[in-house]
């Protein structure tokens, strides 16, 4: 009797070890696509800005040139 319940225990504490590194695997799985998501989109903002960055600069170089020219007339 003592056995089977020491059996039925085990078996419990398997089963819960079981669903509990199911759980964990589950959450890392997401936490992963998180900052997979994540860096996705940092990556992309850094992408824009850094084309904003260059768009500006280019209108700023023409209109220091439209300066130029104009101070020279």
């Amino acid at each position: 009797n003592a056995s089977r319940v020491q059996g039925d225990v085990e078996q419990r504490a398997v089963e819960s070890r079981l669903r509990l590194e199911s759980d964990v695997r589950k959450l890392l799985r997401e936490v992963s696509a998180s900052a997979e998501q994540a860096l996705s989109m940092a990556r992309e903002l850094t992408a824009a800005g850094a084309s904003a960055v260059e768009k500006e600069l280019e209108r700023l170089q023409k209109l220091q040139e439209e300066l130029s020219i104009c101070s020279h007339s």
